[in-house]
């Protein structure tokens, strides 16, 4: 019984250990704390955007930045990676439903069906300083009040998502 009792207190302290961690990772900077350079790199891709907040996360030594910007109306998240140089290596650009790909919001009606969309982005990968469209991120409430986040490239074909283990990234997940 004390073994038991013993591997749970483990179990526990290392669980809080490493929540705690995750949550250390990614923190949210002053944007007058922000190196020049990446400042700089920013405006000078998005000259007529507005900074509004930054995260700075570290791992393995690199260091990566979430800038907050918006530009006529629209929310734009560029992430900036310093490993020996700087490198704006994603682009997240709010995008209006109705500005879709008609591909991609007739897979949604399709996927689910009087599902009410909440959010759309075109999320970028930056290469060499220019931009190309990996795909698109969409968050609906379906029906029965559940969100959904499904992300479909350009012909409305639901992708892979490559930052996690989901098997397709139309999967539903639970409102918390």
């Amino acid at each position: 019984m004390r073994a038991v009792f013993m591997c749970v207190a483990v179990a526990l302290f290392s669980t809080v250990v490493y929540v705690n961690d995750v949550r250390a990772a990614e923190k949210s900077i002053p944007l007058d704390q922000l190196p020049k350079e990446v400042t700089h790199a920013v405006q000078q891709m998005f000259s007529h955007a507005k900074l509004i907040k930054a995260s700075q996360e570290e791992e393995d030594g690199e260091i990566e930045y979430e800038i907050t910007l918006k530009e006529n109306g629209k929310t734009i998240d560029v992430k900036i990676e310093i490993e020996v140089e700087l490198e704006i290596s994603e682009i997240e650009k709010e995008v209006a439903y109705k500005d879709l790909p008609k591909a991609v919001t007739m897979a949604l009606e399709k996927l689910y069906p009087k599902a009410m969309p909440q959010s759309a982005e075109a999320v970028y990968e930056v290469e060499d300083g220019q931009q190309e469209l990996e795909f698109y991120e969409v968050q609906l409430k379906t029906a029965d009040g559940k969100t959904v986040e499904a992300k479909l490239n350009a012909s409305g074909k639901i992708i892979k998502d490559s930052d996690d283990e989901q098997e397709e990234a139309g999967e539903k997940e639970e409102d918390d």
